[in-house]
């Protein structure tokens, strides 16, 4: 079993080119510090770089083929369970140029995945707070394309599962399809890949693109991946906080994204102490603490940004933001975090005039913003471990 953390994010077209430059190079520094000890220290953006602390930095690309699998009646989904077999070729020994879902290929295509390598993987729910994922996931091996679920060990899957029944049952329902350029990263004392992603997810006859970028800890701590975000913010870069398999069964059951009420989760009935949330039906007024958490916030935040995004609708995310605005004000001067404050000052001086949802959705400060309240999730779970 692994455990898998990483940020995701959305990336525009215009940004890929410069992003690749920069990571492309940071590599190349890595490499020259690793073959020169007297230059193993190095300073980029105000971070302090151990170079060679981890494995060697390397730039891959891969072609992916991925097929998922459930139940008629979605069983493994209600479970809080994703299922797939994956298909990977390294670009350097050739790949199919067009890769497809496995039950779609014909025999010339069949003959140009002979140099796939094929993977089945069981991922669990986990959490997600705005674009950082965390979850377990189970993979094993595969011969070939064929669903096998009996080289994975039976705690991959959901307690008292019949696993021989629910090979019976699966039927595969959605692809995703993508070429995937990778960077390992030596930060700090994290080793942390980024993987660009560029494809479709393709449902019966519906199409769905996939462009974005994936940071993932190889080795290190939660704390550095979000500070090697912060790095890449310049680039453009929306948290996301839906999967590639979240988005896969939303298209394939015809599901659009929804609106959330900020504060719908918090509570008038707990009002003791100074952790109590109130939302007051008058003034729609939303307090951060015990029975609204901030995670709770950050979840609401982003997805109504993405529903805004994906309907354009201006109006909703204004209105989404101001509801944010009121609600980290008193939160943040409590936190006593000048930086902080600063970065949320701003934040708040640039919302109101941004000409679409994308225009702002994707600037740095928006990105940052929320990056920085991840840390400040961060470092409170740890102190509260510490204790």
């Amino acid at each position: 079993m692994n455990h898998e953390i990483e940020l995701k994010f959305e990336i525009n077209a215009v940004d890929i080119a410069p992003l690749a430059t920069f990571l492309t190079q940071w590599v190349e520094s890595d490499h020259v510090a690793a073959a020169h000890p007297l230059a193993a220290m190095g300073d980029r953006g105000g971070q302090k770089i151990a170079h060679g602390a981890a494995t060697p930095a390397a730039i891959n690309r891969l072609a992916l083929i991925n097929r998922y699998y459930d139940t008629a009646d979605y069983y493994l989904r209600q479970h809080g369970y994703g299922l797939r077999v994956r298909g990977s070729c390294d670009n350097n020994i050739g790949c199919n140029d067009n890769p497809v879902c496995h039950s779609e290929q014909n025999d010339e295509q069949t003959a140009n995945l002979q140099n796939y390598r094929y993977e089945i993987t069981v991922k669990h729910s986990g959490t997600i707070t705005a674009g950082l994922h965390e979850r377990a996931e189970f993979n094993a091996d595969l011969p070939n394309a064929e669903l096998d679920l009996s080289v994975l060990p039976a705690i991959a899957f959901p307690p008292q599962c019949d696993i021989k029944q629910l090979q019976q049952n699966l039927i595969p329902l959605f692809c995703t399809n993508f070429r995937r350029k990778t960077w390992l990263i030596a930060f700090a004392n994290s080793e942390i890949e980024v993987a660009l992603d560029q494809g479709n997810i393709t449902a019966q006859d519906k199409v769905m693109p996939i462009q974005e970028l994936e940071l993932e800890i190889k080795q290190g701590n939660k704390r550095d991946l979000v500070n090697f975000a912060m790095e890449l913010s310049r680039f453009h870069l929306h948290l996301f906080s839906q999967s590639k398999a979240a988005r896969g069964y939303r298209l394939y059951q015809n599901q659009p994204l929804t609106q959330i009420a900020i504060g719908a989760s918090s509570t008038t009935a707990n009002l003791s102490g100074n952790n109590a949330a109130i939302t007051d039906e008058k003034s729609k007024m939303v307090v951060i603490g015990e029975s609204y958490p901030l995670s709770q916030l950050l979840h609401d935040w982003q997805q109504n940004e993405e529903y805004a995004l994906a309907k354009g609708d201006l109006s909703v995310y204004l209105q989404t933001l101001a509801q944010v605005k009121q609600a980290l004000s008193d939160f943040l001067a409590s936190q006593g975090d000048y930086n902080l404050m600063v970065m949320f000052v701003r934040w708040c001086s640039e919302f109101p005039v941004t000409p679409t949802v994308a225009k702002f959705a994707y600037s740095e400060v928006n990105t940052q913003l929320k990056l920085a309240l991840i840390a400040l999730l961060l470092t409170k779970e740890s102190t509260k471990n510490c204790a």
